[in-house]
């Protein structure tokens, strides 16, 4: 089982203030999330080296699954990158293609991540802390139904208990978390991507209420797969 971090953006920024003789990575991928269709073709991600020396980096591929919920990650030969070891030169791309060899679910989608890390170069020549990333990428691989999602949403002091069941076939994607009070006043909670829910599962969140917002009479708003739902908060602690 293997846990899986992203490390980009004002965390990696922070460090490197911090740090005046770091080296800075420029590892770049695209897409960020990918979908096989059944019986379709390999799918394909490009990586990008958007820095001034070489960058080497790994791919692997990982079942991804959910449980008392968490992610978690298994090795799994279902789905393989190639190629799974590459080096880009400064401003160079490299296509890595991503192939299901394993059989097809019966039905339903069946879920995996992509790992890319960016190792770290050990030539002599790089100086100082070297800060390299890790990309977690989802993979989708044949299409659900549609998720049937099951919310708790619960204000508990400044903080909201979120458990959301899913007990459909295909995963959903939460993101754009707002409070909406009874006098139309709306709070951004979570501006980007909450996490995902994948068939027959559950997960839960934290998320902490900003200073002087208020829960009384409140709604949660959110995106599921970009589409808008609109859910009660209950007062009290949880049911978990």
């Amino acid at each position: 089982m293997c846990s899986h971090t992203l490390v980009r953006g004002l965390a990696l920024a922070c460090l490197l203030a911090a740090a005046p003789h770091a080296a800075a990575s420029g590892l770049q991928i695209a897409p960020t999330s990918l979908t096989l269709a059944s019986g379709g073709p390999a799918q394909a991600v490009w990586l990008t080296n958007t820095g001034d020396s070489v960058l080497r980096a790994q791919v692997r591929a990982f079942r991804w699954s959910q449980a008392e919920g968490k992610d978690a990650l298994d090795p799994t030969q279902a789905l393989v990158a190639s190629p799974p070891m590459l080096s880009i030169p400064p401003g160079g791309r490299q296509l890595v293609r991503v192939i299901r060899t394993g059989a097809e679910a019966a039905s339903g989608e069946q879920t995996f991540r992509l790992l890319i890390d960016e190792l770290p170069i050990s030539d002599g020549k790089q100086k100082g802390v070297q800060y390299v990333l890790r990309y977690s990428v989802p993979v989708f691989v044949g299409v659900g139904t549609a998720p049937d999602l099951h919310w708790s949403a619960t204000a508990d002091g400044g903080e909201i208990q979120l458990d959301i069941r899913n007990a459909g076939t295909a995963h959903a994607q939460i993101s754009t978390l707002s409070l909406a009070t009874a006098d139309g006043a709306t709070t951004p909670l979570v501006p980007g991507l909450l996490g995902y829910v994948l068939p027959d599962a559950t997960m839960h969140w934290t998320v902490e209420v900003p200073a002087g917002a208020t829960t009384a009479n409140a709604h949660i708003k959110a995106e599921i797969n970009g589409e808008p739902t609109d859910q009660t908060l209950s007062p009290g602690a949880p049911s978990r």
